[in-house]
């Protein structure tokens, strides 16, 4: 589901004007960071040790690190491929820039879409069952 969502996100990223670099960077970069995290999410315990809740501490440094690594990703890219643009003091600091900006701004979203997400989550459904009986047809 997360890779779904930085798929979509970065398609559209990609996409909209202003569109002043290569086609599907930004969707690789999302998709891998979405998968990432769900894959941090699912296997490590991440999801916190309040019956599945994650804390915003927690919240906001996953969001650090994939800030982080979306700029170290896109930077990584434009050098690899041989972007003229591309430098290493300019590369450092636009990444330590453009997460800088991303902490100072994502509380705003992400705290609220935590509240959301802790206040339906999923052991709260547990006992909902669908139109079919568990054991099938």
């Amino acid at each position: 589901m997360a890779a779904a969502c930085g798929f979509a996100a970065g398609l559209a990223l990609d996409a909209f004007p202003p569109a002043e670099h290569t086609m599907g960077t930004h969707t690789l970069l999302l998709c891998l960071t979405g998968y990432v995290i769900s894959l941090l999410y699912r296997n490590t315990g991440m999801s916190g040790a309040f019956g599945g809740r994650v804390s915003a501490w927690t919240a906001l440094g996953v969001t650090l690190l994939a800030a982080l690594a979306m700029g170290v990703g896109f930077a990584g890219i434009g050098f690899f491929t041989g972007d003229p643009r591309v430098d290493l003091p300019g590369a450092a600091l636009t990444v330590g820039i453009g997460t800088a900006a991303t902490v100072v701004v994502s509380p705003l979203v992400v705290l609220p879409i935590l509240w959301v997400r802790n206040t339906f989550a999923e052991a709260d459904f547990a006992t909902v069952q669908g139109p079919m009986s568990p054991g099938g047809w």
